[in-house]
């Protein structure tokens, strides 16, 4: 194992496939699929949810580990630190922000690479990987992180048909905390998912053209679903 882990990031669209594609790139021994790494610092670690495991983080010794060895890279506990850096550069409006600030000049920004670099560090040596997936989707995240962390990135921009992603945002779900659904989730109607697939999708793509092209990659959900091989060849080569 490498000293400093590669990230895949995927970014795009809610519910546009990124278990499937982390299922699929988790395969590779090489590489560990650790979901949307966004929420473990703002409500998993927090609100001691269930993993998938299906037992609270609290009592799981792989999240427990990678809690402490987070804090030993960092100096301590820096959960509420960074929570308040996440809110600051992880939002769409933060893109600006982060676009004109230097992280070696702006002391947040450098604050914020810096814990999240260890972050991704610490899965590598809890989990024993060298590739750490990040499924956050977060355009603004992905872009936060390409600016502050200087760990080498691949950028997956992910891209349902928003046709699938209206129909799967239209279900509802009861609250099932095991099963990963926090509270109730209510459909949503065809405007509104229409607009945050465009959205979101925009973003994600003004953040693929800020970045070098060879780090970057645009895979289809559809072609990720039928020809999983393809797909995960077209991330190998980058």
């Amino acid at each position: 194992m490498g000293d400093v882990p590669m990230v895949l990031y995927v970014m795009g669209a809610g519910r546009s496939g990124s278990t499937v594609l982390d299922i699929a790139l988790n395969s590779d021994e090489r590489i560990g699929g650790y979901g949307e790494l966004i929420n473990l610092t703002r409500s998993v670690w927090p609100n001691d949810e269930y993993g998938s495991d299906g037992i609270r983080c609290s009592q799981s010794p792989f999240w427990t580990s990678v809690r402490n060895e987070w804090a030993r890279l960092c100096g301590g506990d820096c959960l509420t630190e960074y929570r308040a850096l996440q809110c600051r550069f992880e939002r769409i409006r933060s893109l600006p922000l982060v676009r004109w600030c230097h992280p070696g000049r702006n002391r947040d920004l450098s604050r914020y690479g810096l814990l999240t670099r260890n972050m991704y560090l610490a899965l590598s040596h809890v989990g024993g990987t060298d590739i750490i997936v990040d499924s956050s989707k977060s355009p603004a995240r992905a872009y936060a992180v390409s600016r502050s962390t200087g760990l080498q990135l691949v950028i997956i921009h992910l891209v349902r048909d928003v046709r699938g992603v209206i129909w799967s945002l239209s279900k509802s779900y009861a609250k099932d905390e095991r099963d990963g659904v926090q509270n109730e989730i209510h459909g949503r109607g065809t405007l509104r998912a229409s607009l945050d697939w465009a959205v979101t999708n925009s973003g994600a793509d003004w953040v693929r053209r800020q970045l070098p092209r060879e780090s970057t990659v645009v895979l289809r959900y559809e072609d990720v679903v039928c020809d999983s091989a393809n797909s995960l060849a077209e991330v190998s080569s980058l």
